[in-house]
């Protein structure tokens, strides 16, 4: 047989009365409100903070100690120490070091710096390392087409508006001539007459030329007349009065002459 089920109990569940409100007591408007915690909340047991220590000095009696080795026994200690030690914030400088220890951070500072700061190469470094040789196998003068179509454009911005002759001199005796056609037009080596071509490397005496048959070409300055041409113009240089580096015309005052060694 199946289990009988359990009938609900028919008497009705008690309530509670409700609890009647309670009329807040009258206060005093002078005094403050006072704050009554509810019985329900739960409150901390034991203080909000701990004080700190007096001293946090491991050795309280080391100040007094130290400026007391300071002062003569003519003078009252205590005194000085409650008017100008005691409870006061003292500024302590940091003793120099010695001489020995002075040099060795000098030297270590110096020997950082030189290795953070780059090697320059020397001359002689740049000349076995062959910074500056000009390989013959690349010496094509169509190679060198694009050079000096920039140096043109150079030159139009150096002497942008300049049309009195004597003003583009000046310019042109400080300009960087890399990259233009250049020819020889009288020299004491008759061979050397009628060469031209780009000029791609300039030093204190020497020009380096490229010819349109591919050649590279060494032209000393000295004893030899140079020509190259600009907004229509034929320059003429005298290579007795250009024996110098092409970075060094920039500063260089050229001084007018009476007379001039042409050859």
């Amino acid at each position: 047989m199946p289990p009988k089920r359990s009938r609900p109990d028919p008497t009705p569940p008690t309530t509670q009365a409700p609890s009647k409100k309670h009329k807040p007591l009258p206060q005093d408007p002078t005094t403050p409100p006072t704050f009554q915690p509810s019985t329900s909340a739960t409150l901390a047991i034991g203080p909000l903070y701990s004080p700190l220590a007096e001293s946090t000095s491991t050795n309280p009696s080391f100040t007094p100690t130290f400026v007391q080795s300071f002062i003569s026994p003519n003078q009252d200690f205590t005194r000085n120490y409650d008017t100008k030690v005691k409870n006061k914030v003292l500024v302590v400088d940091n003793p120099p070091a010695d001489e020995g220890v002075r040099a060795k951070r000098k030297e270590e500072r110096g020997k950082k710096r030189r290795k953070e700061k780059l090697k320059s190469l020397s001359s002689r470094e740049r000349k076995e390392m062959g910074v500056w040789k000009v390989d013959k196998e690349v010496c094509k003068y169509q190679l060198f087409l694009p050079l000096y179509e920039l140096w043109v454009q150079y030159m139009d911005e150096v002497l942008d508006k300049i049309t009195q002759s004597a003003l583009m001199l000046g310019k042109l005796v400080k300009a960087d001539l890399h990259g233009a056609k250049i020819a020889v037009t009288q020299s004491k080596c008759p061979t050397n007459i009628g060469i031209s071509g780009i000029l791609i490397k300039e030093t204190e005496n020497m020009f380096y030329i490229v010819t349109e048959h591919d050649t590279l070409k060494a032209i000393p300055k000295k004893s030899h007349i140079f020509t190259f041409a600009v907004r229509d113009k034929l320059i003429t240089v005298y290579g007795n009065q250009f024996l110098v580096r092409s970075g060094e015309r920039i500063a260089k005052k050229f001084k007018s002459k009476p007379t001039v060694e042409l050859l």
